[in-house]
């Protein structure tokens, strides 16, 4: 008996036959074919929708639409609230700081973060709305 050549979407549609015959049970034609109901029943789904082409996977990029939202070509500058002190982060990622050189992280070198006072101190450091670290500048940093 000769080998039988098969495709995975001629695969899929004689997945689609069989799952589609009255009174056959779903789940055991799917496990027939090895897979999970899941994947039985996106199958099915694209085969109503679309026909035999749609049982075709189809890369990601195929698939992309471009958001709706209009989005501005320049973001507007960062503000911070007037007690703030603002640094910006150099090379390395870090931020002078009253003589200390405080290790914030490379993703923020460029635009500037704020230090905001929590206690006699320590400071908060933020970029944007969001606080990214604090620094207590009450003990020396441990050397390694």
């Amino acid at each position: 008996m000769p080998w039988r050549e098969s495709t995975f979407v001629s695969e899929r549609s004689e997945f689609i036959h069989w799952a589609r015959q009255p009174g056959r049970n779903f789940s055991a034609v799917c496990a027939r074919f090895g897979i999970s109901r899941k994947t039985g029943y996106k199958w099915d789904r694209r085969a109503t929708a679309g026909g035999e082409d749609a049982l075709l996977d189809r890369p990601p990029a195929t698939r992309y639409t471009p958001s709706e939202r209009v989005f501005p070509a320049v973001l507007p500058p960062i503000a911070y609230a007037p007690g703030d002190v603002v640094r910006t982060v150099h090379d390395r990622g870090r931020v002078k700081f009253r003589g200390w050189l405080l290790r914030v992280s490379h993703a923020f070198i460029g635009p500037p973060v704020a230090l905001r006072a929590v206690d006699d101190g320590v400071w908060d450091v933020y970029f944007c709305h969001q606080r990214i670290g604090r620094a207590d500048l009450r003990e020396p940093p441990v050397e390694a």
